[in-house]
Order: structure tokens, then C-alpha cells, then sequence
């Protein structure tokens, strides 16, 4: 049988004649330059795997990937001040509203906490998500990572924001309607954050040979040891509990007792555990995160009546947005319908790295994957200052999840067929 690791499928992509195979030798010639990492969690009915390739090697820049646990740390804030009333059916956050305190005294505007979730989660918008970040507050993010036991992973500031750290701390008063009911929250000032020991932080956090600042090239590499930090295995385990709710009920079985007893090891997650994080999400929000993660702007627009639009007003690509679910949709097989993939994804882009995590449903055959990805691509080396390569990146990224899909279902197809003759030839237990 042929070996399903990401690191099997990555060596034969290398092997392919033409852009993709080439894209893959360029990439793996050099992994440590581009910070190349990727984690490939398999199940079908005859074959459980999962591998990764250089996890936890160095420090990553997350970039927009925590959107989706501060999405996730917004919706159990929901859960707990009006739990749904039922296991099933629409989620408390399809009406909610929220309004922050004015400098006048009022609450306003009033936001649509669904119109909020659709902009942070399916065109990525900064500012939607930051009013979310407020929302939740600094502390009640750290309190959420701590709960569903993701202790390495930091998310300590807001995005693309102007606000100064101390203001980033401080959450206005809010009042937020969820169904019949109105909860007013007062205002909050999360505690200072430090930046990580040295002992608790991954190889490599210092990135480039120079950077921007404030439109100055500061010569040297630019420190990430203050910015937000969440391991590859980390938000790989949080897609795994979130689409496939009985790998995330489990208790983990190598998460140590409390954030500060982490080990120094840049992962908290077993590899091959089979477990994963508790999201302390109520089954309608788990489905909602799901359903948004699965979703384009036209697909949301028709289901729900908004069309979140990209803030920069360039048009929305899934090629931009969603590479792997992209290339999962390119891999050539023998059977289904056209469009046989449920993806629930989410990338991430800044400072030259680029992060894409996702779990696919292959519906034909009931087959699902985890995967996750995340390499820098910045030829020039300086931080800061645009001129990356990202669309290298996507394109490779589309490249790998194409390979995978192919592989497995393959694999899988092969597995099933072997243990299908097994069965036929075994003597009859009679």
C-alpha cells in the first residue's frame, strides 16, 4: 500500500513534470527558507493517518487564521449569556445585535453579529473582526484558548489597526440583544500582555534581514515576539474538533494542566493523538462556524440575505481565498458529482506568510481531510514593505491539496477494494 503521509504525497508531487512538480522541488529544495510546515489528517472507512511535515520547526505569523478563534471565542461568549433553547435550528447569533458606547453616552451604531461573522470569516475583514476581538476582550481571549486547551496560541492584538496597545486593551461598554433579551456589558481593561519568554517561544520568531517602519528601512530583522502566535498544530486540531465534533470532545491526551506549565517543545498537540481541542461551542454556533468557513460571498448572499464584500475592493477569488479547497476541487478521480467537496477553511496573509487550514468532506465517498499549511514567501527579505510573493504561495498551496485528494481517494478506493477481497476470501466462520 502506498505510505499517506503529507510528507509521501510532497515528494511525489516534486517528482511531477511541469509547474506544479516544480513549484514543489523549488519549495522543498529549501523548506527552513520559506518556513514550509504542513499537517494531512486522513479518515475513510479504512484508513486512519495522520502526519505532518516540519510542525512546529519555527515561528509562522498567523495572520488572519485567528479569525476564526475569535469568531469561535464570540459565539461561546453567546452561549453562555442565552444558551439556545434547542440543539438544533438557528443559532442565536443569526439575530443578535451588538452596539459599543459612543464618546456621547449612546450605543451605536447597532451591528448584526451575523453580517460581523460573515465579514471576518469569508472575506476576511480586519476591522469586522477586530470589533469582535473587542467584544470578547483581550482577557476573555486568553480565558477562551485557556478553556478549550490551545495554551501556546496568542492572540494578543487587533489587526491591521492603529490603535495603541494600551488602547487595544480597553473594551467599550456594549449592548448586545440576542433574541427578546438585551445584556448590557460594561466597559473592560484587559491585563497587560507580555511578550513570551524565551523558553515559550518557537525557533526563529526574529523574521527578514530588514524591515519597515513607519516607511523607514530599519536594517536587521524585525521581532515577532510580541505579536500573535498560534502553532500550526493548534489551529490543525481546532478545524479537526470543529467539523468533526467527535475528534474535539475527547480529552486531549498530552495538553499539559495550565498555560504556564507548557513545555518549550512549539507544540501542545499530539500528532497522532486522534484528539483535539473542546470548543465549548453549542451545536447551532458549531454549525453556524462551519457554514460561514464553507461559504463564498454569493453562497451567503443567497442563504442569508448579505453579501459580505472584500474590504480592498478587489473582487473575491476562491483562488485568493480558499487555495486549497481550490485545488481539492482540481484533483481528477473516477467518481462523484462536480462538485463533490464540503470545505470548511480559512487563510491567513501578512508579512510575506501565508497560512491556509481546512476540513473537507469528500461527500461520495465519506472520506475527510485536515489540512493545514503555512510558509513564508518574501524573496527580498525585508518585512514590512510589500513585494511578496504570495500568489507563489497560493498556487503551490492549490498544488499540494490537489495531490492530497488525489492520493487518498486513490489509496482509500485501493484499501477498500483489498479489504473487500480479504472479506470474499475468508473461510466461512461456520
Amino acid at each position: 500500500m502506498k505510505p499517506l503521509t503529507i510528507e509521501s504525497i510532497l515528494h511525489r508531487l516534486r517528482a511531477e513534470p511541469g509547474p506544479a512538480g516544480a513549484r514543489a522541488a523549488r519549495v522543498l529544495a529549501e523548506p527552513e527558507t520559506y518556513r514550509f510546515q504542513a499537517m494531512l489528517d486522513v479518515r475513510t472507512p479504512c484508513l486512519r493517518e495522520t502526519s505532518g511535515f516540519r510542525v512546529g520547526a519555527e515561528y509562522f505569523y498567523p495572520a488572519s487564521t485567528v479569525k476564526v478563534l475569535i469568531a469561535a471565542a464570540a459565539l461561546a461568549m453567546l452561549d453562555r449569556l442565552e444558551p439556545p433553547s434547542a440543539p438544533v435550528g438557528d443559532a442565536p447569533a443569526t439575530t443578535a445585535r451588538f452596539a459599543f458606547r459612543d464618546d456621547s453616552g449612546s450605543f451605536a451604531p447597532e451591528r448584526s453579529f451575523n453580517e460581523e461573522l460573515a465579514l471576518c470569516l469569508i472575506v476576511s475583514d480586519n476591522e469586522a473582526s477586530n470589533r469582535l476581538l473587542e467584544l470578547v476582550g483581550l482577557d476573555g481571549m486568553r480565558t477562551y484558548l485557556d478553556q478549550i486547551g490551545l495554551y501556546q496560541a496568542r492572540v494578543v492584538h487587533h489587526l491591521s489597526s492603529t490603535r495603541t496597545p494600551d488602547e487595544q486593551r480597553r473594551s467599550r461598554a456594549v449592548r448586545l440583544t440576542i433574541g427578546s433579551r438585551t445584556h448590557e456589558l460594561p466597559g473592560r481593561v484587559a491585563a497587560p500582555v507580555s511578550p513570551p519568554l524565551e523558553s515559550d517561544t518557537p525557533p526563529r520568531i526574529d523574521v527578514g534581514i530588514a524591515h519597515s517602519r513607519e516607511g523607514e528601512t530599519i536594517p536587521g530583522p524585525m521581532s515577532f515576539r510580541a505579536k500573535n502566535l498560534v502553532p500550526l498544530d493548534s489551529l490543525h486540531a481546532f478545524l479537526r474538533a470543529l467539523g468533526s465534533p467527535d475528534s474535539g470532545d475527547a480529552k486531549p491526551r498530552v495538553l499539559p494542566p495550565t498555560r504556564d506549565s507548557v513545555a518549550s517543545s512549539g507544540s501542545n498537540l499530539s500528532l497522532g493523538s486522534g484528539c483535539g481541542p473542546r470548543l465549548d461551542l453549542s451545536a447551532p454556533h458549531r454549525a453556524l462556524l462551519v457554514e460561514l468557513l464553507s461559504s463564498t460571498p454569493e453562497a451567503w448572499s443567497r442563504s442569508r440575505g448579505f453579501r459580505p464584500e472584500v474590504a480592498d475592493g478587489e473582487q473575491y477569488s476562491d483562488h485568493r481565498f480558499r487555495p486549497i479547497a481550490t485545488g481539492l476541487a482540481r484533483a481528477t478521480f473516477s467518481h462523484g458529482p462536480d462538485d463533490p467537496w464540503i470545505v470548511a477553511s480559512k487563510i491567513g496573509t501578512a508579512y510575506g506568510f501565508v497560512t491556509d487550514v481546512a476540513y473537507a468532506i469528500h461527500r461520495p465517498s465519506g472520506t475527510t481531510l485536515t489540512l493545514s499549511m503555512t510558509m513564508e514567501s518574501n524573496p527580498s527579505g525585508m518585512v514590512g514593505a510589500g513585494g511578496y510573493d504570495e500568489a507563489f504561495a497560493l498556487a503551490f498551496f492549490s498544488d499540494v491539496a490537489q495531490a492530497v485528494a488525489r492520493d487518498v481517494l486513490k489509496e482509500a478506493e485501493a484499501r477498500l477494494r483489498a479489504a473487500a477481497v480479504g472479506l470474499r476470501s475468508s473461510p466461512d466462520p461456520r
